[in-house]
C-alpha cells in the first residue's frame, strides 16, 4: 500500500455515490475524508458503514478528520481512525480495518426507500452488532482464561528441570594366571590355563666366514746395530769378525760383529763396531733398546767393555695364517646362529602380531655333514676360512591373544554383580617364558588388572525421582548402591525454589561424574 495520503474534503453537495466514486479512484491508497466544521452531510452510521465498505472494497486504509464528537463516537465504534487536524493524520498512527463492518443478513436497500426507512434499518443493524461484540467478548476472555490454564499447567510441567550429579563406585580387579602353552594341546581349556603351542619349522641356508687363527713361522729378517767397545788394558786389542756379544737381561739375545776391527792400546779408548743378530734371534727378537748389549762372550770379556747406545733395528718376523681345527668349530658355531637368526626373521614374518617366538626353542632341528661345505682344512695355509651351511630350525610359538583371553575371564569372574569391567582400562602383563626341558611345553605368569564401574540404569533412575520432594530424592540417591557417597551426590533444581522434582522423566539430566 502506498504511504501517501490522499485527502478527501468533504463539499456541500457530496453524496454517497459520489464519494464511492472518488474512492473507486484511489484504489489501494491511504486515503483521509476531511468533514469541515459546516459540512454536515453523511454523519450518520450508516453512511460511515458503507464508506467503510467501499473502501474495504478498494483496499483503502480509511481514517477521517473531524471535530464533532458524534462522528469521533461512530469511527471509533467502527474502529476507523480519527484525527483532530490533517497534521496529525500525517504524524500519528492509523488504525487497522477490522473488516467486521458487515453485519450479518444485511441486505442491500431498495432504492426507493425513505430517509426514516434507512433510520430504522440502521439502528436494526446497530443492535446485533452489539449484541455479537458483547457475545465476542466473552469468548475471548474465556479462550484467554483457558489459554493461561493451560500454559500454566504446562509449565508446571515442562519447565522445571533438575540436574543430577553422581559419582559412580568403581574397584580395582588384579589376577594373576600361571598359563602353560602345549604343543599338543589343540585348544584352549580355560579352567586349566592351557592353551596351544603353535610348532614351527623352516629349511635355510648361509655362510659364514673368518679368519684363520693358525700360525706358521718362517725365517725372519736379523736385526743390525752398532755397538761401542772401550779397552779395558794399555795395549791394543784386536777384535775379529764374528766376536759374540749378549744382552743381560731375561733371556740373552746373542749379536757378532760384522767385521774384524782394532781397538786402540790405553785405557778407556773405545771403537765403534757394527753388529748383526746371530742364528736363532732372526726376526723382531733381535731389536733390542740402547744399553741392552753389555756383555762380551769369549775370551775378550777381560780385555774389552761393550755398550749399545742405541737401539738395534731390521729384525723382522716372517710367518703365515693356517687353518686350525679351532677355526673349523667356531665357524659352524657361527653359521649355526646365523641359521636361527634367518628362520627367526622367516618364521616371525609369516606370524600374527599377537604371536611371539620363544627365542629359547630355537634350535637346529636337523644337521647333515653333506651340508656343510668348508673352503679349506685344517693346516691349510689360508687367511680365511668360509663354511656354506644347510639345516632345518625348529621354534615354538605362543599366541598371547589366547592368554589375554583366559586373563579377562579370570578378571570378569571377579567383577560383583552390580559391575562392570571397563574394557579400556584393562592393562596385561607378561614374565619370562620357561621351556621345559623336552622344549614341549612353555610356562609364563601372566597378570591382568582393570577398574570395575557402578552399573547406572539412568531410565529407571529418572522414572523414580520424577515428582517426588527434595527428601524423598535425597533418599533415593542415598540409598542407590551404585554411587559413591563421599562426596555425596549433588541435586540442583531450577527454576530456584521449586519444592519438587520435575513430573516429566525427561527433564531430569543425570551428569556421571569420572572416578577419582
Amino acid at each position: 500500500m502506498s504511504s501517501t495520503i490522499e485527502q478527501l474534503q468533504l463539499a456541500p453537495n457530496d453524496t454517497l455515490s459520489s464519494i464511492r466514486a472518488r474512492l473507486s479512484q484511489l484504489r489501494g491508497r491511504r486515503v483521509v475524508l476531511i468533514w469541515t466544521d459546516d459540512c454536515d452531510k453523511l454523519r450518520r452510521r450508516l453512511d460511515l458503514v458503507l464508506i467503510q465498505r467501499e473502501a474495504d472494497r478498494n483496499a483503502i486504509q480509511l481514517a477521517i478528520v473531524a471535530h464533532a464528537d458524534d462522528l469521533r463516537a461512530l469511527a471509533a465504534e467502527l474502529n476507523i481512525s480519527c484525527f483532530e487536524s490533517i497534521e496529525a493524520s500525517q504524524n500519528q498512527r492509523w488504525k487497522r480495518s477490522r473488516n467486521k463492518v458487515f453485519l450479518p443478513r444485511y441486505h442491500r436497500p431498495r432504492a426507493d426507500l425513505q430517509p426514516g426507512d434507512l433510520a430504522w434499518i440502521a439502528d436494526r443493524l446497530a443492535s446485533p452488532r452489539e449484541h455479537t461484540q458483547w457475545r465476542i467478548q466473552i469468548v475471548r476472555a474465556a479462550v484467554i482464561l483457558l489459554l493461561c490454564a493451560v500454559i500454566g499447567a504446562l509449565a508446571y510441567v515442562i519447565a522445571p528441570g533438575a540436574v543430577v550429579r553422581v559419582r559412580l563406585r568403581s574397584e580395582q580387579v588384579a589376577v594373576e594366571v600361571e598359563v602353560t602353552a602345549d604343543r599338543k594341546a589343540e585348544s584352549v581349556d580355560r579352567q586349566r590355563a592351557l592353551i596351544p603351542a603353535l610348532p614351527l619349522r623352516e629349511t635355510m641356508q648361509t655362510s659364514a666366514s673368518i679368519p684363520s687363527s693358525g700360525t706358521q713361522w718362517l725365517e725372519g729378517d736379523f736385526a743390525i746395530g752398532a755397538v761401542t767397545f772401550t779397552n779395558l788394558g794399555n795395549q791394543p786389542v784386536d777384535i775379529p769378525a764374528g766376536t759374540t756379544l749378549g744382552t743381560s737381561a731375561g733371556a740373552a739375545i746373542l749379536f757378532q760383529t760384522s767385521a774384524s776391527v782394532v781397538l786402540p792400546a790405553g785405557i778407556e779408548s773405545s771403537l765403534d763396531a757394527a753388529v748383526v743378530a746371530t742364528e736363532g734371534f732372526g726376526g723382531s727378537i733381535g731389536n733390542v733398546g740402547s744399553r741392552a748389549i753389555n756383555r762380551v762372550v769369549g775370551p775378550l770379556a777381560e780385555q774389552v767393555s761393550v755398550i749399545n747406545l742405541s737401539p738395534t733395528a731390521g729384525g723382522n718376523d716372517r710367518s703365515v695364517k693356517v687353518v686350525a681345527a679351532a677355526d673349523r668349530t667356531r665357524l659352524l658355531d657361527i653359521a649355526r646362529l646365523q641359521l636361527q637368526s634367518l628362520a627367526y626373521e622367516r618364521m616371525r614374518a609369516g606370524l600374527a602380531q599377537d604371536q611371539v617366538i620363544i627365542i629359547e626353542s630355537l634350535q637346529i632341528a636337523e644337521e647333515n655333514k653333506d651340508w656343510l661345505d668348508y673352503s679349506a682344512v685344517v693346516g691349510e695355509a689360508t687367511g680365511e676360512l668360509s663354511l656354506t651351511m644347510r639345516a632345518v630350525v625348529s621354534a615354538l610359538a605362543v599366541d598371547e591373544r589366547l592368554a589375554r583371553q583366559i586373563v579377562l575371564a579370570q578378571l570378569e569372574a571377579t567383577v560383583p554383580p552390580e559391575m562392570t569391567l571397563m574394557s579400556d582400562t584393562l592393562a596385561y602383563e607378561r614374565g619370562a617364558f620357561n621351556l621345559s626341558r623336552a622344549k614341549e611345553q612353555i610356562r609364563f605368569t601372566a597378570r591382568g588388572r582393570g577398574m570395575a564401574l557402578a552399573t547406572l540404569d539412568a531410565a529407571a533412575l529418572r522414572e523414580q525421582l520424577a515428582g517426588a520432594d527434595l527428601d524423598a530424592a535425597q533418599t533415593i540417591l542415598r540409598d542407590n548402591r551404585a554411587f559413591v557417597q563421599q562426596p555425596p551426590p549433588q541435586l540442583s533444581i531450577h527454576p530456584r525454589g521449586f519444592g519438587r522434582m520435575p513430573l516429566l522423566p525427561i527433564r531430569i539430566h543425570i551428569e556421571v561424574q569420572a572416578a577419582s
